[in-house]
């Protein structure tokens, strides 16, 4: 599979089943927001897709793949916006600026 041709297959899969998640974590010193994209799913192709896209990543086992941390999550969506659907791309916007403002908040 060409590279772009991964690109829009990842960015269509991503669009049609992840999700955000913004959580408070308990820190060393002080309390801080995490941010994670998730994609729930069970199937190896998908997996190895999505890590090959950005060599990052965790499978979850039984429960799907996860890219955690601001900058990783950022990067990730970097190489596949194009791809992403209007939607998705409002629901990434409107998660990486909740975490960003809750965590100017604590």
């Amino acid at each position: 599979m060409k590279r772009e041709e991964l690109l829009a297959w990842v960015g269509g899969h991503v669009s049609a089943k992840a999700v955000f998640a913004v959580l408070k974590e308990d820190g060393p010193s002080k309390e801080y927001y995490s941010i994670s994209l998730c994609v729930p799913s069970l199937d190896g192709i998908v997996y190895e897709r999505l890590m090959h896209v950005n060599h990052n990543g965790t499978i979850i086992e039984g429960d799907g793949w996860q890219i955690s941390g601001r900058a990783a999550v950022r990067g990730f969506l970097r190489e596949v916006w194009k791809y992403l659907t209007p939607t998705f791309r409002a629901q990434a916007n409107a998660a990486l600026r909740e975490h960003k403002e809750k965590n100017a908040r604590t």
